[in-house]
């Protein structure tokens, strides 16, 4: 069964380039993983709520553990500390897609 993986992240603007090296290193990982990105959306206006991301990716992988395997694997926990440079929020979620 298909799953989504769902970001939820908002990226640190005193740090753009870290988000850049973030996703130079992360897609190649998603990739190899059979992930297929399926929407990147930067969120503009906030009708209600509060704590809302600033970005929402959308990745489509054959299964959940594809997407768990990319998170627990040594080569994503290398780009830990890169990330937490990149990000002032980082959540991911998994969606079954079928």
């Amino acid at each position: 069964m298909s799953a989504i993986m769902i970001a939820l992240n908002t990226v640190n603007p005193d740090n753009p380039d870290a988000g850049k090296a973030y996703a130079e290193a992360a897609m190649p990982l998603i990739k190899a993983a059979g992930g297929k990105p399926i929407g990147r959306f930067d969120c503009g206006e906030v009708v209600t709520g509060t704590g809302f991301p600033g970005l929402v990716l959308a990745v489509e992988f054959p299964s959940a553990q594809a997407i768990k395997d990319v998170f627990e694997s040594e080569a994503y926990k290398a780009l830990i500390p890169v990330r937490d440079k990149a990000f002032t929020s980082f959540n991911v979620c998994i969606s079954n897609a079928d």
